[in-house]
């Protein structure tokens, strides 16, 4: 399970990455960062979300409760519970 969340955060980071890079975006294009402090604070070089034109990209969301800075007891199960939570902050 923890494999298979790893592999879709990264295809999202991918993603992103690939849309806010791209060499076709005009001039009319909006980018806007999004950060709330109900969710972990980023431990990576990268945001909560990014909103660019009406897609929205969430990265590194990791089942660490934003309470405690800590990774939440009880395995996977807890882990991904927490990381809902966490994207529900955010979204």
């Amino acid at each position: 399970m923890k494999s298979i969340i790893r592999c879709m955060l990264i295809l999202v980071m991918a993603v992103g990455f690939a849309a806010c890079g791209s060499s076709t975006a005009s001039e009319t294009t909006t980018k806007k960062v999004i950060f709330t402090p109900d969710a972990p604070k980023p431990v990576g070089p990268y945001s909560q979300e990014i909103l660019f034109e009406a897609t929205l990209y969430c990265a590194g969301q990791i089942g660490i409760d934003p309470s405690t800075g800590e990774l939440v007891e009880g395995g996977a199960g807890a882990e991904t519970d927490q990381v809902i939570r966490n994207l529900g902050a955010v979204l």
